[in-house]
């Protein structure tokens, strides 16, 4: 099983606020077993957060405030939907696009997420996949971003930039990387 995991943030570093959340998990084969998403705010309610990163998620704070979760409710929501996944045999692995990024900011924000009772410390960063791709020849150099990715193989883009659509994305860019010959 596989957990893909996105987050919308207010910025490149964990001391500014974590936005929102998505967990797809997947079986081995990508399709689609469960989803999570959620939007996500301090607890104090005081949101850290630099200009760029909300031209970029397009997320309007004062709209966003009335809908969001706190941290601490989030915790327990992700904890409910990550319980089922406490009984498996393996723990699934953890994917993203640019990993670590996202798994710093929930680490930080949601240290109360069991995240080592399900996830793996094995994880699959597609965006390094990508890497290794353009070095063996597969793919141009020029790709980076999941965006130019979705350009590339001509992926239907969700025209939103949220943490779900994001995994999702990031779902079909993988099926092409293992698709590929």
């Amino acid at each position: 099983m596989l957990c893909f995991i996105d987050t919308e943030t207010g910025g490149l570093t964990t001391d500014m606020s974590l936005l929102s959340i998505a967990l797809v998990v997947t079986n081995d084969t990508l399709v689609i077993q469960n989803t999570f998403t959620l939007d996500i705010k301090p607890d104090d309610g005081v949101y850290r957060v630099h200009p760029r990163a909300l031209e970029v998620n397009r997320i309007n704070l004062a709209e966003h405030a009335g809908r969001a979760a706190t941290y601490t409710q989030a915790t327990a929501y992700i904890r409910e939907f990550l319980h089922p996944y406490r009984a498996l045999a393996m723990r699934m692995t953890p994917v993203g696009w640019n990993l670590m990024f996202d798994f710093r900011f929930v680490r930080a924000h949601l240290p109360g997420v069991p995240w080592d009772d399900v996830l793996s410390y094995r994880g699959l960063d597609v965006q390094a996949v990508s890497r290794f791709m353009q070095l063996r020849g597969k793919l141009p150099l020029a790709l980076g971003s999941l965006d130019s990715h979705i350009r590339h193989y001509g992926i239907a883009d969700a025209q939103e930039h949220s943490a779900l659509s994001d995994c999702m994305m990031t779902i079909d860019v993988l099926k092409r990387f293992i698709d590929a010959d």
